[in-house]
């Protein structure tokens, strides 16, 4: 891949941060860690790209997750058009770039939906919420332009993320924001598997 389009993600990731940093700045300090966390998978993710169009990918799904990651690791929820919006918009863009196929789509669909029942059975079973909806369509955009091979991977990377941030947060019953973490999964497996 050209020096000029490393350039290009670099500018463009950092500006967004910024961006998102001007409108969090109530949030001080706090900002600097998911900012940082994000931008050394993000930023480190794109020497491994080796194709002009997987670039372009890579750099269309950062600029519409990393807010709605940012605001799910702040607030732990997204606004539902947003998160809509991105996932449709990801969706199309992986089938215009041929990262995937209608089929794969529509089976990532009915696996995620069969999915959300059974774990809506534990949850009815709990009387608690175990993961929220929009981690669904979030796992719908990411798993879609995944080989099936590396969605192991993917799944054990962002889960391990999570398990180390609650260590981190040192609270047992904190409510774990998973949108950073599998982006940050999804720009490293996508990056080392283009």
């Amino acid at each position: 891949m050209q020096h000029a389009n490393l350039g290009l993600i670099l500018i463009t990731i950092l500006c967004t941060f910024g961006l998102i940093f001007a409108q969090q700045r109530s949030k001080g300090v706090k900002i600097f860690w998911p900012i940082c966390f994000l931008a050394i998978f993000q930023i480190g993710s794109t020497f491994w790209i080796d194709t002009e169009e997987r670039f372009w990918i890579f750099l269309i799904i950062n600029l519409m997750w990393t807010p709605l990651a940012l605001d799910d690791f702040f607030n732990k929820s997204v606004p539902v058009w947003s998160l809509i919006i991105s996932a449709g918009l990801s969706g199309i863009a992986f089938l215009y770039f041929n990262i995937t196929s209608l089929n794969i789509l529509v089976t990532v669909v009915v696996i995620l939906l069969t999915a959300r029942l059974i774990i809506f059975f534990i949850e009815t079973m709990l009387s608690m919420q175990l993961i929220g909806g929009a981690d669904y369509l979030a796992a719908f955009a990411f798993i879609s332009s995944l080989h099936s091979h590396v969605i192991g991977y993917w799944i054990m990377l962002f889960s391990l993320l999570g398990i180390l941030h609650a260590v981190r947060a040192s609270r047992a019953q904190e409510t774990i924001p998973l949108i950073p973490f599998m982006l940050a999964s999804w720009c490293l497996v996508f990056s080392m598997t283009s």
